[in-house]
């Protein structure tokens, strides 16, 4: 028998005082959390019986309404109008005590049943990523009475900031937009991590959701974006993407931009080497041998280069593709790698 390690799922209320569950833990009968790729909004669906965990005569023990009109013959207990919709929920797995949170999200709908041989407790929830799935953008104007289902990139002085402040008209920082974006929907600043894309835009968003705009984001620079499992929302670099390009070779002109076949390409996921030496070598360096344009898809090389003019080079590449699929094993120059990390510690 396993005992006190037996796997086990449970479900927990935050009260948002700084405990973190003051309402005890409730095992689960069943529960299906979605890991969907290609989905912002992941959903979670589970159920447990609705009796009081002490006292199996005492059916409808979460029932949120319990004492009240419609539900008059049971008195009121901790557990009123706590299991309803938009309340947050932490779910947990593992063995016996030793639990990590697999689900952060809110309740979206929720069913009682009190029927003495029947009593559950049905939750279909969904994660925080919610808030942008749901909700258009909606920004407050100084000039206007009205919200306006409308913003642009750099903050015009007359939209009211709400995280990012107004710095001017210059295109600014892709993952600074992201941010702003998810402040806007109702992230902490903090539950909003972002890495730099090196990539500046200036862009307009007008009658979309939240999601529909990062997702523009994503395509543009060839990031992903998830939610986390505890409910934070992550802006990054894909590390575990297949290439698209791997090997081609490049001939490098004077100080010309090369068109590498595709853009974008995903920012700092290019890998220039030579094509002559032995193994790939040497293998060029951003900024010193060469320069990108994410964007564009353009490599140039620079004045002083070791890349030879008119030499070919070996461009390998990961660029950003929405229907590719992920996965955690890598292929790089012919051979097999169980993630990019272990390839670029071998060849940096």
């Amino acid at each position: 028998m396993l005992g006190g390690k037996a796997p086990r799922m449970v479900v927990s209320l935050p009260d948002g005082s700084g405990v973190p569950y003051w309402y005890p833990k409730i095992p689960l009968s069943q529960a299906r959390v979605s890991k969907a790729e290609d989905a912002i909004a992941q959903r979670a669906t589970l159920s447990f019986p609705n009796v009081n965990p002490n006292d199996s005569t005492d059916v409808g023990y979460y029932t949120p309404y319990r004492g009240g009109e419609d539900f008059p013959h049971k008195p009121e207990n901790a557990w009123k109008w706590k299991l309803v919709p938009s309340k947050e929920v932490h779910i947990e797995a593992g063995y016996g005590e030793e639990l990590v949170r697999i689900f952060t999200g809110e309740i979206d709908d929720a069913e009682f049943d009190h029927q003495p041989k029947e009593a559950t407790v049905n939750l279909d929830c969904r994660d925080m990523g919610w808030r942008l799935v749901d909700k258009q953008i909606v920004t407050e104007w100084a000039d206007e009475e009205e919200e306006q289902y409308y913003i642009e990139y750099p903050l015009p002085d007359v939209i009211t900031p709400v995280w990012l402040q107004p710095t001017g008209t210059d295109p600014i920082e892709v993952a600074l937009i992201v941010k702003d974006l998810c402040v806007r929907a109702g992230f902490a600043p903090g539950d909003v991590v972002v890495e730099d894309t090196e990539i500046l835009e200036a862009p307009e968003f007008e009658r979309l959701t939240y999601a529909d705009a990062i997702e523009e984001l994503c395509t543009l620079t060839g990031f992903e974006f998830i939610i986390d499992d505890d409910g934070k929302a992550r802006f990054f670099f894909p590390y575990d993407r297949q290439p698209e390009i791997l090997d081609r070779e490049l001939a490098f002109v004077g100080t010309d931009p090369t068109y590498v076949g595709k853009h974008p390409i995903v920012v700092l996921s290019e890998r220039v080497k030579g094509s002559t030496g032995p193994d790939g070598e040497p293998k060029y360096v951003r900024g010193v041998d060469y320069t990108v344009d994410s964007k564009q898809g353009l490599i140039t090389r620079l004045p002083g280069s070791r890349m030879p003019e008119e030499d070919p080079g070996t461009l390998v590449a990961t660029l950003p593709d929405p229907d590719e699929n992920i996965t955690s094993i890598c292929e790089f120059n012919g051979e097999i790698y169980r993630n990019e990390w272990e390839w670029l510690q071998q060849t940096s």
